[in-house]
């Protein structure tokens, strides 16, 4: 038997194994890939806000949601220009606020249809639904896909075929597709595949970075004065400008309220590119910094591990790179199905 012979059989028959499984894989993660956004092209209403004012002061825009609802804010969240910031109350509802024009445009539970389809999404693409032994399964496909690439490209090799004749039979047709978008897709396809493997197996990340991990160190606390119920509190506008001291450069996406007197405030920021975050811990009472976690400082197990997942979800890059992936994905289903198509004509 030749070499492209023991090839094509290794291509083919580990391709139909894993197959099932890629697909799944594949069409759940181009759903995954627009998860920021579908709220937001669902109900409009609430997320669009105007960009023709500068935007009132987050003490201002606090002072408002406390007036519409008593209820303790547990976070906000900066979802980024043109669209609303979301109040999480401790009542368990999610407000959402223009803060250009300083307006409540909507409250709901935050328990949506949406965000549970989503979930479930997510559990099929991990999982299959199947807790440790769908992982399992799901983490060997992964692996399995690892192979088919290089062994398709080189099976690839000998015809070179670049291009999909339309006017020819539906098997060439097949054939061809599979050829060109298995082609065409192939690094962006290895990215995808790469980083996948990688969450699967965080050691073997560790292993090619050369990093090792780190305990997580504890939280520090705020400082609570003699009576904390008649002190008065630094604005929640100080507090992100303390932030903003601390870490410069980066706008804060995410402010965290803590649950107990003790508690500091976390101030979260966007790593390098969208990959990871920074944390500063801030005194709920003073107003002072804490600790500054950033980022860009981070051990390199933690960064190695955010720049992957960042990769494998689409999130370095904004929009562009979500439609990338979902396009990624769509093609690695399409290569995957071609191909069982190809093998069961010799039966048809």
């Amino acid at each position: 038997m030749t070499i492209r012979r023991l090839l094509l059989a290794f291509h083919l028959y580990v391709g139909l194994a894993a197959a099932l499984f890629l697909v799944v894989a594949a069409l759940s993660g181009s759903v995954l890939a627009f998860e920021p956004d579908y709220d937001a092209w669902l109900h409009p209403g609430l997320w669009r806000v105007s960009a023709t004012a500068a935007p009132a002061s987050e003490q201002r825009l606090a002072d408002l949601v406390h007036a519409a609802d008593s209820s303790a804010i547990r976070r906000i969240v900066f979802h980024g220009a043109g669209r609303a910031q979301t109040f999480d109350l401790a009542n368990g509802r999610e407000l959402f606020v223009d803060p250009a024009r300083a307006t409540i445009l909507g409250a709901r539970d935050p328990r949506t249809t949406l965000r549970e389809f989503l979930l479930d999404v997510r559990r099929l693409h991990v999982q299959l639904f199947a807790n440790q032994w769908g992982m399992w399964v799901v983490d060997i496909a992964t692996t399995a896909a690892l192979l088919l690439v290089p062994t398709g490209l080189f099976l690839w090799w000998r015809t070179k075929r670049v291009t999909v004749k339309w006017r020819a039979s539906w098997r060439r047709i097949n054939y061809d597709l599979h050829a060109v978008l298995g082609l065409f897709g192939s690094l962006f396809v290895l990215v995808l595949i790469i980083s996948g493997v990688f969450l699967a197996f965080e050691p073997a990340l560790h292993f090619v970075t050369r990093t090792t991990p780190v305990l997580e160190a504890d939280a520090p606390h705020s400082v609570v004065p003699a009576d904390p119920a008649t002190f008065v509190r630094p604005s929640l506008d100080a507090i992100l400008a303390a932030a903003d001291r601390a870490i410069p450069g980066q706008p804060a996406s995410q402010v965290v309220f803590p649950e107990s007197k003790r508690g500091a405030i976390r101030v979260i920021k966007p790593g390098l590119l969208g990959a990871g975050r920074s944390v500063v811990f801030v005194d709920a009472y003073a107003g002072t910094v804490l600790r500054a976690d950033d980022f860009a400082h981070a051990p390199g197990a933690e960064r190695a591990h955010a720049i992957n997942q960042s990769l494998h979800m689409g999130t370095t890059s904004g929009f562009w790179q979500r439609v990338v992936t979902a396009i990624v994905s769509l093609s690695l289903a399409a290569v995957v199905l071609t191909g069982v198509i190809f093998w069961a004509r010799r039966f048809a």
